[in-house]
C-alpha cells in the first residue's frame, strides 16, 4: 500500500515539474542573421555604387546636374536593390517628381548593363526614395508671389559690402562668381556700384555688347554674359562715365539693375554693393 502511494507521488511531482518547465521558463530563441548572400563583395558594391552615381550625372538640370547640385543623398547596393536617396525637398512635388523619375531611368539602365555583366543578379530591383515637403512648396509659392517677376527664378542671392572703398568687392564677387560656374551652378552677378562700376573692367569683353530688352518682358533688360555668367552693371549700359546722382535717382538705378532684368533660372545671385552705408545701401 505505501509503494501505490509513493509511486503516485512521484507521478504528481513529475507531471508538476513538466508543467512548471513548460510554462514557467521561455523557450530559446534562435538569432537569424540576415542573408549574407544578399551582400556584395566590397569591390562589387563600390562599382556598383560608382556607375550609378556617374549615370546620374547624366540627369540634368537647368545648365547642371542632379550630382553637382548636391541632391544625391545617397546610394547604397546589394544583390537584391539598388536605393538612391534623393535631396530634393527645397523644390515643387511636381518638378520633384519628374526628377525622380529620371533618376529612376538612369539607375534602371546602369542596372541592366551591370547584370548583363553578371555583378548584379537577374531581379535586382531599384529604389527611389525621394521626398518633398508641401510646407515647402507652399512656403515657395508665396514668397514667390511676394518677389518682382525678375528674381522669382533665382534661389539665392548673395550680398558682398563693406563700409570702406578699395578692398577688393568688386573682385571677391567676381572671382565667386567664376568659381562657382565652374562648379556647375548658374550664376548671376549685379554691379550695383553706380558711382564706380568696376564690373566691365573685371570681365573684359562680353559676348554680346548690345543693350536689349527680353523677349518674354519688354519692360524687362537681358542680362550681359561672359563665360555662362549672366552681367548687370551700369559700367554696361553707360560705359562712358560713372553716375553723379543722389537719393531716389539712384535708388531707381539700382531698381533697374537688380529688379528689371531678366535673371530668369539662377542658382545664386551675387549683388556687388557700393562702398559705405549711402543712398545704394
Amino acid at each position: 500500500m505505501m509503494l501505490i502511494v509513493l509511486i503516485c507521488c512521484q507521478i504528481s511531482l513529475l507531471n508538476t515539474f513538466q508543467l512548471f518547465s513548460t510554462s514557467r521558463i521561455p523557450s530559446i530563441v534562435r538569432y537569424v542573421a540576415p542573408d549574407a548572400h544578399m551582400e556584395l563583395e566590397a569591390s562589387d558594391e563600390f562599382r556598383v555604387r560608382l556607375a550609378v552615381v556617374e549615370a546620374l550625372r547624366g540627369v540634368l538640370i537647368e545648365d547642371s546636374d542632379v550630382v553637382t547640385k548636391g541632391w544625391v543623398g545617397g546610394v547604397s547596393a546589394t544583390r537584391k536593390e539598388i536605393l538612391v536617396e534623393l535631396d530634393i525637398s527645397g523644390i515643387g512635388e511636381s518638378e520633384a517628381n519628374e526628377i525622380a523619375k529620371s533618376c529612376d531611368e538612369a539607375a534602371s539602365a546602369t542596372r541592366d548593363a551591370l547584370v548583363e555583366e553578371d555583378i548584379l543578379p537577374q531581379g535586382c530591383q531599384v529604389m527611389i526614395e525621394a521626398q518633398v515637403s508641401k510646407i515647402q512648396e507652399v512656403a515657395k509659392e508665396i514668397e514667390d508671389e511676394t518677389r518682382p517677376i525678375s528674381l522669382r527664378g533665382v534661389k539665392r542671392v548673395v550680398a558682398v559690402a563693406s563700409c570702406k572703398g578699395g578692398v577688393g568687392k568688386s573682385t571677391v564677387s567676381t572671382h565667386l562668381a567664376f568659381a562657382l560656374r565652374e562648379l556647375g551652378l548658374s550664376v548671376g552677378i549685379c554691379d550695383i556700384d553706380v558711382y564706380g562700376p568696376s564690373l566691365p573692367t573685371l570681365v573684359g569683353v562680353v559676348d554680346d555688347p548690345t543693350v536689349r530688352t527680353a523677349e518674354e518682358d519688354p519692360e524687362l533688360l537681358e542680362p550681359f554674359e561672359k563665360a555662362g555668367v549672366k552681367l548687370m552693371s551700369f559700367g554696361f549700359l553707360n560705359p562712358q562715365a560713372a553716375a553723379m546722382m543722389r537719393g531716389s535717382r539712384v535708388s531707381g538705378v539700382i531698381d533697374q539693375l537688380a529688379r528689371r532684368v531678366a535673371w530668369r533660372h539662377l542658382d545664386i545671385l551675387i549683388v556687388d554693393t557700393p562702398p559705405g552705408t549711402g543712398d545704394a545701401q
